[in-house]
């Protein structure tokens, strides 16, 4: 499972700490990571990125960082666990003694 697609780019910018790195990591453009960061910028309000004039984290881009990389983590075990409860052999397991 995946994270939507901003969030996605957001978590790429922070771990690359560069729109390139993030670009090339997700087989994006530049401009497309860009647009991604900057709408989600526009959906909370806030400021997540120095641009210039070197590239930073603000003190909220740092914070929401940490959350998107736990909820990745998070979706990632989901998928584990759905996909062992779906391949797990279910039966009855008797035993005598």
């Amino acid at each position: 499972m995946l994270l939507e697609a901003r969030l996605r780019a957001f978590e790429a910018v922070a771990s690359e700490q560069s729109f390139v790195g993030a670009a090339q990591r997700l087989h994006l453009s530049q401009p497309a990571v860009s647009k991604h960061i900057a709408a989600l910028e526009r959906e909370i309000g806030i400021a997540l990125v120095i641009r210039r004039p070197s590239f930073q984290l603000t003190p909220a881009g740092q914070f929401l960082a940490g959350y998107v990389a736990r909820a990745g983590a998070l979706l990632d075990q989901a998928e584990r666990g759905v996909r062992a409860l779906v391949e797990a052999d279910v039966g009855t397991l008797r035993l005598a003694a």
